[in-house]
């Protein structure tokens, strides 16, 4: 068992920006989990991840709770997932 590659379902994962430099996805995944049914949660460099959530209602609701959102120290931005136009 190692780090599978998730199925990451646009229409159920939403975007997350501006995470505090040193914040790991356990805590994004745990304040995730505060506002829907999180499934997995992934940091990236540069202060980017995202949430994957059970149903798309879960993710679409997500977003409007956790735009804003405290998150170590500083405030998240929460939005769909996919290429802005």
């Amino acid at each position: 068992k190692g780090k599978g590659k998730k199925k990451m379902n646009p229409d159920r994962t939403i975007w997350i920006g501006q995470i505090p430099e040193g914040t790991e996805y356990p805590e994004l995944l745990e304040l995730a989990k505060t506002v829907g049914e999180a499934k997995w949660a992934e940091v990236w460099k540069g202060g980017t991840g995202a949430i994957g959530f059970a149903t798309p209602e879960d993710a679409e609701a997500a977003i409007a709770q956790l735009n804003g959102a405290s998150l170590g120290g500083g405030a998240i931005v929460a939005d769909k997932w996919g290429k802005k136009d």
